[in-house]
Formats: structure tokens, C-alpha cells, sequence
């Protein structure tokens, strides 16, 4: 039989190049991104050779024995399904045996060399001769000939592209190009044949691009400069192909400030004929300011947002109603006003939570009025306010208007991942999060987001490498630093835990000087009595957060404690919301698994969203159907 160390190396299974140490299912340009603890219940089957492989043997074999039910299986196979184009109920590759277990039913065979990359290497010679050709159309294009011809339909399409901030030239301010480089993102993702990856940090001038590229999983790399003299604009564009590294195109564009969404749109048309050919469709904005004084604050708010400070989003909120003053029927500068509007309350305490979603929600339907088209967009905000005011359905139906959209932005899958955490759609929540980070793999929200939510799946692997690539970000949310915290007693590192629940507390400005007496008991069992005591105090004399105060009743093993204090979560916020959360984590089990949990389901309306959706509470997770 096949050993799982040879099968690591690679192995083909039907039309499909499975390449497990790299997390990647190819078939010829086609490729499918797998994360590890799915691609480990694949290995698993194709180690059977078409045995059929017990459930409970399969748990043993992924989870050391330690999921409790067949719901984390479930989700891996419904994941191996969709990934490999397979139909459950006529099944080509993977075969459910009811109540034993499951086979692979195609041959498994180990690749000679699974390195090799079949789906380039065929084209590449004659790619590389092409590619003269490419470069001198850039070259035509900065000496401003408008017409531009695309690659001949020989070449291979470039399906993706990852676009870097454009910089800024001479004394241009910092915030245009962050704008630039903002809408034409924005214009480029309203094509669903772009893969679009974004990046907040410039394109390194020190690394192979060709290995930049293979890395990001994209065909092109795109980046250029912004350059304000005057009334004057001069954008220059960089296009280098994946495949080789080579520079394809480097058009420069000039005109004046109010002409900057028409340059963008060029950019954008020349990137997607550059991928498609020359017959096609000019790309257009989605929506557009009247002038530039319009785009100018609205940019400036954009970049006052991205830098998520009290002082910062209160400055983007005066830009943004600056924007709308300058031009009422700009909806995208209402949407990002409400954006704004609700993430304050979560840097600001003073003010009032239900006040800021009724302003947002406000703000939104006046965007809608002015400019319909954002209709479907929007409902990221509503998605966004149901969800904390505990209305899962409403919240359920308004990100999936959002889902929908023409354009689909990760800002949309990072609050759609964290609602799905909070109603017990925790696999859900893993693929939201995933799909929001490969689309901004550098944003620092993202990366931690996909760090939490690996942590709650017990995926302390995964967790880890992704809180390091957080933290070497300088990422500082204090929800980070406590969920790290987890972690960190997750493994053991009691003394880092410490650390870092200081600093999460500090960030929340809360007393952390009982943090050590608390760990104490952690530690030292002789310690336990004086640790429970103190937490008593803390939850009848301070303002520590129910979710907190509940967490570590939970961590101190008083099921009865943690769940008393559960059901005094308030219903509307961020206690609330990460308070369920935390709740389905692996850390609270033994919350659920208190007789009257059930009861605290009800209170929350989770039990009633299950039944709408066709799910219901299974012991220890939701369930729904069998995949």
C-alpha cells in the first residue's frame, strides 16, 4: 500500500495533480487551493487505494482522534467535493458508504516528477518569443499612440493579476495614489474573468517576480506611478508577466485632475486587452465623482480609513461627507461614510453603538436613493448591522445581496466570515476568510481573521503561522492580542499568554493587574480557589467584557460559572458578537456541553436562525445535510 510520506510528494487522482506539501490540486491551467487539514483527509483516502476508510478511522488519522462528531469530516469532504468538480449524488471521485465511511473511487498513482509544471511549459518558448512584441507595444504606448493591441490569441490568457500601490512621483501627495491605485482595483474587479489580489505594501524590487507570481498564484504583477504637477496628472503602468518576470507593457498616460477616472479606466482597458485581447469591452468605473475636488476628499478619506485609528476614521468621516457635499449622487462615498460610521464605536466607547448603526443604516439608504446601483453592495452595511443587533436571518440575507454583487470585496468576506463565527458556521467562516485573504493577503485585518478563526477550528497549526505573519505586521487589535492569548495557552506558553493578555487588555484600556493571579490558577491547581475568587470579584466589581469574564470561567474549568455569565451577554455590539464566537470555540467546549445550553441557544435566536436554514444544534456543532 502506498505510504502517506510517498503520496506527499505528489500523486495524480483522475484528471487532477494533487500536490499535498504545497496545498495544490492542478489540472492543467486550472488550479485549486486546498488548505492542509482537507488536503490531509485526502491523503488519508488515497492511502486506501480505493478501500473505503472508516469515519471514526478517518478522524483518528486527521484529528488525532479529537472531533467528537462527523461535523469538521463532513466539511472536509463537502470542501474535496467542490474543489475536485464532484456531485454527491453521482459521485466520480469521492464515494460516501452510508454509516462506514468514505473511498476514493478513481486510481491513485504517484507523479514521476510533481514539480514539473505540464500546464506552462508547452506555450512557454513561444510565449517568450511573443513577449518582444508585448514590450514594444508598451513602448508605443509611452510615446502616446492610443491605439493598443492586444497579445494574439495564442498566448496563453492571464486570468489574474496582483495590483501594488501605484508611488508617487515628485511632490504628489501620498493619498492620490493610494486613490489611483483604490479605483482602479475597483474597475478591474468588475470583470468575474480577473482574479484580482491586492496588495497594500509596493511591489519588492528584490525578489524573483517569477517566484512572486508562482506564490500568489497569479499570471501578472501590476504596479506603476502617479505623477501631480499643476493641474497635470502623468500615470505611468507596469504590467511584468508571471511566467517570465519580464515587463509586458509600461504605457504612461496624461491628462489633467479631472481626467483621472478616464486615465484609470485607460489603465484598466489596456491591463484587460492586454489578458484577453484587443476586442475587449473598455473596462468603465463603477461609479465616478463629478470633479475632481470630489475624488480629491474622497480619496483622502479612503486613506484615512485604511489607517484605522480613532483620530483616522474620524477624519475619513469628514472627508467622506465633504465628498457627498461636493457631490450628492457619488454613492460609493455614502457606503464608505457608513463603513466608518460603524467600525467608530469599536475605537471609540463613549459613543453610543445603536446611535452610529441607525446613522450608518441611514446614511446607506440616502447612498441608495442617489446612486440605485449600489444597492447590492450595500448589503455589506445591513449584513453588518443585523449581525450585531443578533438579527441572523436579516444579517444572512443581506450579505448574501452583497455575495452577489458584480464586485465582491474582501472588506465583504471578512465581516461575512465573522457573522457565519458567531451563528456556529465555523467551516463556513474558515472558506469566507480564506477567499478575504487571498484577495488581500498583506492586509493585516485579514491575515488575523484567518488566525482566529484556524484557532477556533483547532487548527493550532494553521493558527500560528498565521498570527505570526499577523504580528509581523504590527497588527494591534486588542481582539488580536486576546485571541492570540488563546493560543498561546494552547500551546503552553503560559508566559507569553500573559504577556499578551496584558497588552489586549491595555489596548481596551482595562486593568491588567490581576491578569498574573488569574494565571496562577492556571498553573499551579493549588492556586485554583484563589483564581476563581478573583474572577468573581472581577465580574461583580469591573467592566471587564461578558465575553472575557466568560472565557475565563471556562478556561478555569466552572462549566456552571461560564455559563451563567454567558447568559447575561448583552444582545447588541462586540461582546455580544464575539461572545458567541468564542462560545462554539474548541476551548469552550465544555460550555456547550452544559445540560441547559440549549436554553442559552434559544435566548440568542440561534436556534430558531438553525431551523430557518434547514440546520439544527447536533450535541457539540450545528448540523445540516450530509454532504
Amino acid at each position: 500500500m502506498t505510504t502517506e510520506t510517498e503520496l506527499r510528494k505528489g500523486f495524480l487522482l483522475g484528471q487532477w495533480e494533487v500536490l499535498p506539501d504545497r496545498g495544490l490540486l492542478r489540472d492543467g491551467a486550472k488550479r485549486e487551493h486546498v488548505e492542509p487539514l482537507v488536503m490531509r483527509v485526502l491523503v488519508a483516502l488515497a492511502c486506501q487505494q480505493g478501500e473505503v476508510l472508516s469515519k471514526d478511522d478517518l478522524i483518528n488519522d486527521v484529528w488525532d482522534g479529537r472531533a467528537q462528531n462527523d461535523e469538521p469530516l463532513n466539511r472536509c469532504i463537502s470542501i474535496l467535493r467542490r474543489k475536485l468538480g464532484d456531485d454527491s449524488r453521482d459521485p466520480t471521485y469521492i464515494q460516501n458508504i452510508p454509516r462506514i465511511g468514505y473511498r476514493l473511487m478513481m486510481t491513485v498513482e504517484l507523479m514521476d516528477s510533481p514539480e514539473v509544471e505540464p500546464a506552462r511549459s508547452p506555450r512557454r518558448a513561444k510565449r517568450l518569443l511573443l513577449l518582444v512584441a508585448l514590450v514594444l507595444l508598451g513602448i508605443i504606448a509611452a510615446i502616446g499612440v492610443s491605439r493598443f493591441v492586444a497579445p494574439t490569441d495564442e498566448l496563453r490568457p492571464m486570468r489574474s493579476v496582483a495590483i501594488f500601490p501605484f508611488s508617487c512621483t515628485g511632490i504628489t501627495e501620498e493619498y492620490l495614489c493610494f486613490g489611483f491605485s483604490e479605483e482602479l482595483t475597483s474597475t478591474l474587479l468588475q470583470t468575474s474573468k480577473i482574479k484580482i489580489v491586492k496588495f497594500r505594501e509596493p511591489l519588492p524590487q528584490n525578489v524573483s517576480y517569477v517566484d512572486l507570481a508562482e506564490s500568489l498564484d497569479v499570471g501578472g504583477l501590476l504596479t506603476g506611478s502617479v505623477q501631480q504637477v499643476g493641474d497635470s496628472l502623468r500615470i505611468s503602468a507596469e504590467l511584468v508577466d508571471g511566467d517570465s518576470g519580464i515587463l509586458l507593457l509600461n504605457p504612461v498616460l496624461d491628462g489633467s485632475t479631472d481626467e483621472v477616472f478616464d486615465l484609470q479606466e485607460q489603465v484598466a482597458s489596456i491591463v484587460e486587452q492586454a489578458m484577453f485581447g484587443p476586442n475587449t469591452e473598455p473596462a468603465r468605473s463603477v461609479s465616478r465623482p463629478s470633479s475632481f475636488a470630489a475624488f480629491e476628499a474622497y480619496a483622502r478619506g479612503q486613506y484615512q480609513f485604511e489607517r484605522r485609528s480613532r483620530e483616522s476614521i474620524e477624519a475619513s468621516i469628514r472627508l467622506f461627507e465633504q465628498t457627498i457635499s461636493l457631490d450628492p449622487k457619488f454613492g460609493p462615498a455614502y457606503l464608505r461614510l457608513a463603513y466608518a460610521y460603524l467600525l467608530l464605536p469599536e475605537y471609540d466607547s463613549s459613543l453610543s453603538i445603536q446611535s452610529m448603526y441607525d446613522l450608518a443604516a441611514a446614511t446607506t439608504e440616502a447612498g441608495i436613493a442617489a446612486e440605485p446601483g449600489i444597492r447590492e453592495v450595500a448589503g455589506t452595511v445591513f449584513g453588518f448591522i443585523h449581525h450585531k443587533r443578533g438579527e441572523w436571518l436579516e444579517a444572512d440575507e443581506a450579505f448574501g445581496l452583497a455575495l452577489n454583487a458584480n464586485t465582491v470585496y474582501p472588506l465583504t468576506r471578512h465581516w461575512y466570515s465573522r457573522f457565519l463565527a458567531t451563528v456556529g458556521r465555523l467551516d463556513e467562516a474558515l472558506e469566507q476568510s480564506r477567499l478575504a485573504y487571498e484577495q488581500a493577503p498583506d492586509n493585516p485585518n485579514m491575515v488575523s481573521r484567518l488566525a482566529i478563526i484556524n484557532l477556533w477550528t483547532s487548527d493550532l497549526a494553521a493558527a500560528g503561522r498565521f498570527f505570526d505573519i499577523a504580528n509581523g505586521m504590527g497588527q494591534e487589535a486588542p481582539i488580536h492580542d486576546l485571541a492570540y492569548a488563546m493560543y498561546l495557552i494552547g500551546i503552553e506558553d503560559i508566559d507569553e499568554a500573559r504577556r499578551f493578555t496584558k497588552i489586549g487588555l491595555e489596548n481596551l484600556s482595562i486593568d491588567s493587574a490581576w491578569v498574573d493571579a488569574a494565571y496562577d490558577g492556571l498553573e499551579n491547581p493549588d492556586l485554583h480557589a484563589q483564581s476563581v475568587e478573583l474572577v468573581s470579584d472581577l465580574e461583580q466589581n469591573s467592566d471587564l467584557a461578558r465575553y472575557l469574564v466568560m472565557t475565563l470561567w471556562a478556561v478555569l474549568g466552572e462549566s456552571d460559572r461560564a455559563f451563567a455569565t454567558a447568559l447575561t451577554l448583552p444582545g447588541i455590539g462586540q461582546d455580544f458578537e464575539t461572545g458567541l464566537e468564542v462560545m462554539f470555540s474548541d476551548d469552550l467546549r465544555l460550555l456547550r456541553e452544559h445540560p441547559d445550553f440549549p436554553e442559552l441557544l434559544e435566548k440568542t435566536g440561534l436556534t430558531d436562525y438553525w431551523s430557518q436554514i434547514g440546520c439544527a444544534w447536533g450535541g457539540d456543532g450545528i448540523r445540516c445535510e450530509q454532504p
